[in-house]
């Protein structure tokens, strides 16, 4: 998987006949840095929650059942 970093440190060789104008390619970059960084925060986030919760499930699941209410 990319890295932030590696997005960050990307560099694009020049060519004589033209190609993309730098000053484009590093604003996109940029723009790909900012949302690709929150993304992983959120994934990471998001799999925290579910060890969480799958935690939190399993408790329950081996915990003695309660009596019926009579």
């Amino acid at each position: 998987m990319i890295t932030p970093k590696e997005i960050e440190t990307k560099e694009f060789t020049s060519t004589k006949g033209g190609g993309y104008k730098g000053d484009e390619v590093d604003q996109f970059l940029d723009e790909i840095l900012v949302d690709y960084t929150r993304l992983l925060e959120e994934r990471n986030a998001l799999k925290n929650k579910v060890n969480l919760l799958t935690e939190k499930l399993n408790e329950l699941a081996s915990a003695p059942a309660a009596p019926a209410p009579v």
